[in-house]
């Protein structure tokens, strides 16, 4: 697998600093335990100035210097270190600064009227960014070595009346461009040497520091769930650790499977799903389902498939041996819409978003239809003809993700009753009812479906249709032959539809019985006052007037004066 050296050391560094960390016993200098820099020196009982203790990504160590018996006041100031990093039969060296990644820690320093004691501390953090930055081809095989030896030696140069005899300054690569007289205590010769340039100063430079790190092994257990399908070959069992037993661990071929990692190494974590467990869940996947967040700790820390890690992002705290950690199968609920169709009707209502295995509600339906309602408890309906109310809580209607499921609004057609005022007729029909958009019919239930009402009938009257007014204004409803002259989509609420009625009109013959003059004839309407008429003249006779019979018999219809008795 070809690594990016960028990764390598930013993912190197980070376990580095952590072993740093966990590998102290007791606490030092800087936590809780030392209140200067000489009980730090003195607390290994040791005289070699070789004192070293690391803690929380920081190496601690101690000097300690006598004073000067000369009045020059010439002291030796350290400035650096020169760092061996040895593992896997390969070294790396380089160089450390003062101020820079050797820090000075100032209230620690102790001078008790003989010597002077200064406590130091560096990043573990910076020692392995200048490992990296050598650019050395073994960087790679040292950091990933199962024990590291880490050696520091002092860079020291003289110092009289406060002022450095000779400087030190860190360049781009991380080394040490040096000037004047600047001392390299690798080894006791130099120590000799500079004893002798300072004779009669007393001190005790920190050379050839050693300490050792230990690449520890970390096991991973893949927890899969509850109710979870496996491919061929794996199955789910437990696994126990002094009195912890876990439940749902992966095994394959009857043994749990359990990658290991070196600590110092960066890995890509083993996905089981990607090579033939198969794990699925019905309604849920892994992660966002495109390789992130698959995996998880039991402190909620997610883990994806197709990034480098080191241990340390999955054990922060680890200690001082192996460690077995259990990552957790991330199952995620998928998510679905419920998407809601108007089926012909107007207005908008959201779609519904739901999660499996959790209980969700419908909307309310909000759509409007011209001639047509939705029943009471079952306003929507889905494309098998289940009904639904509004608001219902609805669960695991799909379990696939990002899966839709299309409800439509139930409408139903209009039903109006129409009634039918006959204004003085009589018979025929009562009303009739109309199903929005279907037909017309005889009664309530519209079983009966019709082309044609009855009607009513009047005497002296001519049935003119059904109008929706009462003065037979328009539109015409029924025709005068019963018809229906609307279609079945003109009522949306029940209405009252008015008889329209013509009187009768005849034609009045008036004999004269030997008269002359006067009218032949006129039109009378029925219920009306009959027409005026001229009366006839007779030589020798009164006209007395016009009766239904001859010879003044009958009922006489008009009088001497030819008005009207009815």
């Amino acid at each position: 697998m070809k690594k990016n050296k960028g990764n390598r050391f930013a993912a190197v560094l980070l376990i580095l600093c952590s072993f740093f960390m966990c590998f102290s016993g007791e606490i030092s200098y800087g936590a809780s335990s030392y209140d200067n820099a000489k009980l730090f020196f003195e607390s290994t009982g040791q005289e070699n100035g070789k004192h070293i203790e690391a803690y929380d990504g920081k190496i601690y160590f101690a000097t300690k210097g006598g004073l000067a018996s000369s009045s020059t006041m010439l002291l030796v100031q350290t400035i650096g270190h020169d760092v061996t990093l040895s593992g896997n039969g390969k070294s790396i060296t380089f160089s450390t600064k003062r101020g820079g990644s050797l820090k000075e820690i100032i209230p620690a320093r102790h001078d008790d009227g003989k010597n002077i004691y200064n406590l130091y501390q560096i990043e573990t953090q910076r020692l392995i960014e200048l490992a990296e930055s050598t650019g050395h081809p073994d960087v790679g095989t040292v950091l990933s070595a199962s024990k590291i030896e880490i050696v520091m030696n002092a860079i020291m140069t003289s110092k009289q009346n406060g002022i450095l005899h000779g400087s030190v300054e860190e360049n781009g690569s991380g080394g040490l461009i040096e000037s004047g007289k600047v001392y390299h205590l690798r080894d006791s010769t130099q120590l000799a040497n500079i004893k002798k340039t300072f004779t009669g100063f007393d001190f005790r430079p920190f050379m050839d520091i050693k300490t050792e790190l230990k690449n520890f092994q970390l096991t991973l257990l893949y927890n899969v769930g509850e109710n979870v399908s496996l491919g061929n070959g794996y199955s789910t069992g437990t696994y126990t650790s002094g009195s912890t037993t876990v439940s749902n661990i992966l095994y394959k071929n009857g043994s749990i499977v359990k990658p290991s990692y070196k600590l110092l190494q960066e890995f890509y974590l083993v996905d089981p799903g990607a090579n033939g467990a198969n794990l699925t869940k019905e309604g849920y996947h892994l992660g966002d389902g495109n390789g992130n967040g698959v995996w998880r700790t039991s402190q909620g820390v997610e883990f994806s498939v197709s990034v480098l890690y080191h241990p340390k992002k999955i054990v922060p705290g680890v200690g001082t041996g192996n460690k077995t950690v259990v990552l957790h199968a991330n199952w995620k609920p998928n998510t679905y819409s419920i998407i809601y169709n108007a089926a012909g009707g107007k207005g908008t209502v959201a779609p519904s978003k739901m999660t499996y295995d959790t209980y969700g509600q419908l909307r309310n339906n909000t759509f409007t239809k011209t001639g047509y309602y939705l029943p009471a408890g079952e306003e929507w309906i889905d494309a098998d003809g289940n009904t639904y109310t509004n608001d219902e809580q609805v669960l695991n209607w799909t379990s696939e993700q990002d899966g839709q499921i299309t409800l439509y609004a139930n409408w139903k057609p209009l039903v109006v009753m129409i009634d039918l005022d006959r204004q003085g007729g009589t018979g025929g029909a009562d009303a009739f009812w109309q199903k929005y958009g279907v037909g017309f019919f005889s009664e309530a239930g519209c079983t009966n479906s019709i082309s044609n009402i009855g009607l009513p009938g009047r005497a002296g009257y001519t049935f003119k249709g059904y109008y929706s007014y009462v003065n037979g204004g328009l539109p015409l409803l029924v025709t005068a032959n019963g018809q229906f002259e609307v279609t079945n989509k003109f009522f949306i609420k029940d209405k009252t539809a008015y008889a329209n009625w013509e009187a009768n009109q005849y034609t009045v013959t008036y004999d004269k019985q030997g008269g002359t003059f006067g009218m032949d004839s006129a039109t009378a309407t029925y219920d009306k006052v009959f027409p005026r008429a001229d009366a006839p003249v007779r030589n020798g006779y009164t006209f007395q007037g016009y009766f239904t019979g001859k010879n003044g018999t009958g009922t006489r219809i008009y009088n001497e004066n030819m008005s009207s008795d009815l």
